[in-house]
C-alpha cells in the first residue's frame, strides 16, 4: 500500500500505490448479500432461527463439572418433576414450603438461578432479555492488527459493521500508550484509502493530519486527501480492500499497520450480545523478561548505567530493586543512573 519518496528536503514521503484487490463498500456488501440471502430464505425464518439459538460467549465455552452436574438435574426434574404433598410431609417440610422463593445469584454466567428448594418447576435459567441484540442485517469484519516494528500480528479482532472506528480502536493494544505518559495522549487516526481518521473525542487531542496535509499541500503532492473524525463514522461507511495494508497511527509516530480479511453476514450461531463486540479472537503472548538477580519474579524495572551491575540494561523486580538502591529507610543510595519501568518485549 506504501512506497517512499526520496524528497529534497532530506524526508522520505509516504505515497500510496494503488490497490491491488477491488474496493469493497461495506454498505452495499451487506445490501446485496442481504437481498440475496432473503430471496434464499424468508426473513420470519431466519429470525426464528436466530430466536431459538441464541448463543452468546458462555454457551460455546467448554463446561465445568459443576454445571453438567446442573444440567443433568434439570433433566431429571424436567422429565419426572419430584413432588411432595404437605399432608404427608413433615413439620420441617412445610415451613420450607412457605419460605419466600429467592433466587440466588451466579457471578460466572451473570445469570439468576432458582433454587431447587424454592419450586416444584424445572430449574430456570433467566436470560437478560433487555440486552440489545445484534441484528442479522448486521456485517461482522475481521481485522488484524500488527506490531510497528517487527513484521507480526498481535491482534485479530471481529467488529460490527455498525460499530463505530473508534470502538475497533478502543480494543487495540499497543506498549507505548502505557509507558511514560502515555496514557494521558490519546491522540491516534487511521488512514484509509486517502481519508485520515483523526481520534477527536477527547477536547485535549490533537489532529495529527492537520500538520500532515499541510505538508502535502506544501509539496504540492496533496493528491485529495481529508481528515474527518474518528468517532462520527462506522465500518458501514468505509470502502476496504481485502489484503491491503492499512495505518493506524498512535502516540505521535508509532505506526501499525491494519489488515481487513474477511467482511461477512451475521449468522444464527454468531453471539448476538453487542456488547460481546469488538471481540479479539487472536492475541500475541507477550515475552516478558525475568528479574536478573532473583531469577525467579518477572521484572519491573530496568537500570541503564547502572554502577552496581555489570550489564546495561539490567532488569529488576521489584523487591529485588529496591533492595539494592534504597536503605531500610527508603532513601535513595544512588542516583547517577537511569531507570525506567519494565513492561514486556
Amino acid at each position: 500500500m506504501m512506497d517512499y519518496d526520496n524528497d529534497s528536503d532530506g524526508e522520505d514521503l509516504v505515497l500510496p500505490t494503488p490497490t491491488t484487490t477491488p474496493l469493497i463498500n461495506v454498505r452495499q456488501f451487506q445490501i446485496d448479500f442481504s437481498n440475496a440471502l432473503n430471496a434464499l430464505i424468508p426473513r420470519d425464518d431466519l429470525e426464528e432461527q436466530v430466536n431459538l439459538v441464541k448463543l452468546g460467549v458462555d454457551d460455546i465455552r467448554p463446561k465445568t463439572r459443576f454445571e453438567q452436574v446442573e444440567a443433568e438435574i434439570k433433566h431429571i426434574r424436567t422429565e419426572s418433576p419430584l413432588t411432595t404433598s404437605p399432608r404427608h410431609g413433615s413439620q420441617q417440610q412445610q415451613q420450607q414450603q412457605q419460605q419466600p422463593q429467592t433466587p440466588r445469584s451466579d457471578d460466572n454466567n451473570n445469570q439468576q438461578i432458582v433454587s431447587l428448594a424454592a419450586t416444584d418447576q424445572a430449574m430456570i435459567l433467566v436470560d437478560d432479555d433487555d440486552e440489545e441484540k445484534v441484528s442479522m442485517d448486521d456485517v461482522l469484519v475481521t481485522v488484524s492488527f500488527y506490531h510497528p516494528c517487527k513484521n507480526h500480528k498481535q491482534q485479530e479482532i471481529v467488529v460490527l459493521g455498525s460499530q463505530k472506528l473508534t470502538e475497533l480502536k478502543d480494543k487495540l493494544y499497543c506498549m507505548r500508550d502505557q509507558i511514560l505518559d502515555g496514557k494521558t495522549r490519546k491522540s491516534s487516526y487511521f488512514f484509509i484509502n486517502g481519508v485520515f481518521y483523526d481520534d477527536m473525542r477527547d477536547p485535549s487531542n490533537l489532529r495529527y493530519s492537520q500538520t500532515i496535509i499541510e505538508w502535502l499541500d506544501k509539496k504540492g503532492k496533496n493528491n485529495g486527501y481529508v481528515s474527518k473524525n474518528m468517532e462520527d463514522y462506522t465500518f458501514f461507511d468505509l470502502s476496504i480492500s481485502l489484503g491491503e495494508r492499512y495505518l493506524y497511527c498512535n502516540q505521535g509516530n508509532c505506526e501499525h499497520f491494519l489488515i481487513f480479511h474477511k467482511i461477512r453476514l451475521v449468522k444464527p450461531t454468531d453471539c448476538i450480545r453487542i456488547s460481546t463486540y469488538p471481540i479479539i479472537v487472536d492475541q500475541l503472548k507477550s515475552r516478558r523478561r525475568r528479574c536478573r538477580i532473583c531469577e525467579i519474579y518477572p521484572s519491573k524495572h530496568v537500570t541503564i548505567a547502572d554502577k552496581l551491575m555489570d550489564e546495561s540494561p539490567y532488569f529488576f523486580c521489584d523487591e529485588c530493586y529496591r533492595t539494592l538502591h534504597y536503605s531500610k529507610e527508603g532513601r535513595l543510595l544512588y542516583n547517577d543512573f537511569q531507570v525506567y519501568p519494565y513492561f514486556h518485549e
